[in-house]
């Protein structure tokens, strides 16, 4: 059943990008800044993917993870799985975007006391 599982988790999309950070070490560029670096890559790819009509999803999730997968796919010891795009055609319309109050996400700096 858990074999069948991570089959079908597998099959969810026609096209699956995964997101690998490879790290070299350097005096100026630190690990953080090119996982983000890396991530970004994957967020611009979702939004390239939205403006052709398509959809996408980011995962994470266990498998990200798991040595064997990381071992599957020829990660080294100074690699990472950021994540999995899926990609395909959207099941359903756009979810219609909530109001949100932009103090919420918001203030001014420096914070007045």
């Amino acid at each position: 059943e858990f074999y069948e599982s991570a089959r079908k988790k597998a099959l969810r999309a026609p096209l699956i990008v995964v997101g690998i950070a490879s790290y070299t070490e350097h005096s100026k560029v630190p690990r953080i800044e090119q996982s983000l670096a890396a991530g970004c890559v994957l967020n611009n790819i979702g939004l390239a993917v939205y403006s052709c009509g398509y959809g996408s999803v980011w995962r994470t999730g266990a498998y990200a993870v798991s040595p064997t997968v990381k071992k599957g796919l020829g990660l080294g010891p100074n690699e990472e799985i950021l994540g999995f795009i899926y990609i395909g055609t959207p099941m359903q319309a756009d979810r219609p975007l909530k109001s949100i109050e932009k103090d919420t996400y918001f203030s001014s700096w420096p914070v007045k006391a």
